[in-house]
């Protein structure tokens, strides 16, 4: 995952609850059954997550959320946080390191994740 969006809760980045549910008041019940942090289960796959600390349209306190729910259901996770960073990098072939070497962390994790 990249950037992840998470908590459609009240509160919630209002940019992502806007691109999701449109601009319409939508019930608090329907925002939590979007909130993936709250349904993370035994049968959640492990988890390669990423996102820089200064990207100004998704902050990276979503992608924690997720991580904390995985962590607290011992779902394996790999987090990396990278410092520096504008919002919808892609392969991230034009920045620097370190968040340019997120495709070789993503096949570090996936190699240990099929030993």
């Amino acid at each position: 995952l990249i950037s992840f969006v998470d908590a459609y809760r009240p509160g919630a980045y209002a940019g992502s609850v806007d691109n999701f549910f449109g601009n319409t008041p939508v019930p608090e019940a329907k925002r939590k059954a979007f909130s993936s942090e709250l349904h993370v289960t035994e049968d959640t796959p492990p988890t390669f997550i990423w996102t820089t600390d200064d990207d100004s349209i998704v902050p990276s306190s979503q992608s924690k959320l997720f991580v904390a729910a995985l962590t607290a259901a011992k779902i394996p996770v790999k987090f990396n946080l990278y410092p520096h960073g504008r919002h919808g990098l892609g392969l991230a072939m034009r920045e620097g390191p370190p968040v340019s070497n997120w495709t070789k962390d993503l096949l570090v994790w996936l190699n240990e994740q099929w030993r």
